[in-house]
């Protein structure tokens, strides 16, 4: 049997090979270009870039801006705190020089407690005072921490009010 180059079997493999080059050189093309041979698309997709381009630099310029008020904040926060650090060490200390002079103990507990409380100030006497042990409230030393510093700080802030509003 003789090949014959134009038998139904060989044009159907040639025809398939020509095909798969046709679809190959048109992958290739997309893939390169785009769709961007087609008349119109280039200067729209020019413009789309160009759009791009624009958003991404307008965010490059938001986030630096975010950076430099994130610094600001900081060094306000910063120098706010350095500010008000005597007043929240004062205040600190004021707190616990009163809370270790205004401590109250029942008698039992300072019978109980021994010499490890003869340092301490006996409870007073008279009826209605904060120093009565059946009157007197146990707060934790956090407890008067917190309010001593807390307080300082708004304070502070007030005072600050004061000063960049006025006093109306």
């Amino acid at each position: 049997m003789t090949f014959n180059p134009f038998s139904i079997l060989t044009s159907k493999i040639y025809g398939g090979i020509a095909i798969a080059a046709l679809t190959f050189a048109a992958v290739q093309t997309v893939r390169i270009e785009g769709f961007l041979f087609f008349d119109g698309y280039k200067q729209e997709v020019t413009n789309l870039r160009a759009s791009i381009a624009a958003g991404q630099a307008n965010l490059a310029l938001l986030e630096a801006e975010k950076t430099a008020t994130e610094d600001r904040q900081a060094q306000i926060t910063k120098d706010t705190n350095h500010a008000t650090q005597p007043a929240r060490d004062s205040a600190l200390d004021a707190a616990r020089r009163y809370a270790a002079a205004h401590r109250c103990m029942s008698p039992a507990a300072v019978a109980a407690a021994g010499p490890a409380s003869a340092g301490l100030p006996e409870p007073s006497a008279t009826p209605g005072s904060p120093e009565t042990p059946s009157e007197a409230v146990a707060v934790p030393e956090w407890g008067v921490t917190n309010c001593a510093l807390n307080s300082a700080d708004l304070q502070t802030a007030y005072e600050w009010a004061q000063r960049t509003y006025g006093s109306n």
